[in-house]
């Protein structure tokens, strides 16, 4: 079917949401989906490869891009989903720094707008856009003068006055006040797509989801319990992964991992609601999170694990161009969401359920280095899975082949049956190299992750703010 050119597109990506607790904490947004896939797996787990992957339909041998080249540089937009939008405007809207200018992800989109907590109105001007080639001695007067000349001379203002007091008030006071980027960037969103009179792509990232999660005045005080100062951030990724588990950590945690989904899902609700029916949103998460179980693998986070509680995420499209059945559990990959981008373009919602899917990720992923007295070899190595009925094989390159059971009616779960002598036949189909050749080839480049990537300082603090440096 040729492409109308009149429907415009809205990919949501959610940083770290899981499907079981996107299940629970999101049911606004579960029902307005005319379609929800409900066996939906990222092709990686972290940002970086994993978007690609969504915009590429590739896994990250393939398209490059992974923790020994974390960058988008080399990856032309005539691979990406988004050449095929080319008689759509496209906007970027981004609060996640690995989907921005610093990795060359801007390059993709006619206009791309970054969200920072502190600026609340990314369409005007900033402060640190500003200050960024400022070299006067009245940065406050000369800022005034600034915003009088760009056509937002309110929210101008209201940006600059929030920056400037950001820059001399303890972080700590300020992010419980506003959120990472999902109420900014939803009414950007709005706004881009009212005011647009041809068809429009949008690609959003909120990072809500993200840890570190701490009590705040926009979430539901009804759905945690702990401390205002109480920040998951008080404890190191490292120390988590390395120590014992601890029970009142991880319930205050997810608590407030749940009311950050509930906040998303109240956000998301609106601005479907807001937007006409000729726009079709479709709502996923690059990828999960572990959160310290025995079903996790006693792992944290999303560094160097394909487990279910990172790969199994939610996926659902509102305002669907035309009728379908209402959810489907076979199994779809990210490896098809460009197929069905493209789909909902042309005023259809294509199948693009497999029977079998894959997934990889290449190296420790981003974040610091183990340890000293760590094994390093462990976390860095390559790690691949494929799926079958209610069969998950993973294998890595340090020889290890593990066969699990998953099940379709248990969100995010697996159960390990025992090794393998080797890679079953059907598992290794989905993927173009074998896994040695693969990991020569990426290896041969830089192998320091976002050191490879220089950043600016802003880029920086907020990598160091994610637990990332």
């Amino acid at each position: 079917m040729a492409a109308t050119a009149t429907r415009n597109v809205v990919l949501i990506c959610l940083d770290s949401v899981r499907n079981d607790f996107f299940e629970e904490a999101a049911p606004r947004t579960q029902a307005l989906a005319d379609v929800s896939f409900d066996q939906c797996r990222a092709a990686s787990s972290w940002s970086v490869p994993s978007q690609a992957s969504m915009v590429t339909g590739l896994l990250p041998h393939e398209h490059g891009v992974h923790t020994y080249s974390p960058t988008y540089d080399d990856l032309p937009v005539e691979r990406t989903v988004l050449d095929a939008f080319e008689d759509h405007r496209t906007v970027g809207i981004s609060a996640n720094v690995y989907a921005g200018p610093s990795f060359g992800f801007d390059r993709y989109f006619d206009e791309f707008h970054s969200l920072i907590r502190q600026t609340r109105f990314p369409e005007a001007a900033t402060a640190e856009e500003f200050l960024a080639t400022y070299d006067g001695d009245s940065p406050y007067l000369d800022f005034l003068r600034y915003c009088l000349d760009d056509e937002h001379t309110l929210k101008s203002l209201c940006n600059g006055t929030v920056e400037f007091a950001y820059q001399s008030v303890p972080v700590d006071l300020w992010r419980p006040l506003f959120d990472e980027g999902a109420g900014p960037g939803l009414r950007l969103a709005r706004r881009e797509l009212a005011a647009s009179d041809e068809p429009t792509f949008v690609y959003m990232n909120l990072m809500e989801g993200h840890v570190p999660y701490r009590p705040a005045t926009y979430l539901d005080g009804d759905l945690y319990d702990c401390p205002w100062t109480w920040s998951s951030g008080d404890r190191g990724s490292w120390e988590l992964r390395l120590g014992a588990y601890d029970e009142e950590y991880w319930e205050r945690r997810n608590q407030l991992y749940r009311a950050n989904i509930d906040y998303l899902d109240r956000r998301l609700a609106d601005f479907i609601d807001e937007i006409g029916d000729d726009t079709t949103v479709v709502v996923t998460a690059d990828h999960g999170d572990d959160l310290g179980t025995e079903v996790d693998e006693g792992l944290v986070n999303h560094k160097s694990s394909l487990t279910e509680g990172v790969l199994h995420v939610p996926l659902h499209v509102v305002n669907a161009p035309s009728e379908q059945e209402p959810q489907t559990s076979r199994y779809v990959s990210h490896l098809q969401l460009p197929e069905l981008l493209v789909g909902l373009r042309d005023g259809h919602v294509p199948d693009v359920t497999r029977d079998r899917i894959a997934a990889e990720v290449m190296g420790m992923g981003g974040g610091s280095d183990p340890p000293p007295d760590v094994d390093d070899d462990f976390w860095d190595r390559t790690i691949r899975c494929a799926y079958r009925d209610d069969e998950k094989v993973r294998w890595d390159s340090s020889g290890e082949v593990v066969r699990y059971e998953v099940s379709a009616d248990r969100s995010n779960w697996q159960r390990r049956t025992g090794k393998l002598e080797s890679v079953p036949g059907w598992a290794t189909e989905a993927f173009q190299d074998p896994l040695d050749v693969a990991r020569q080839r990426a290896t041969d480049g830089p192998s320091d992750g976002t050191a490879a990537v220089e950043v600016d300082e802003r880029t920086e603090r907020r990598l160091r703010e994610l637990g990332y440096l």
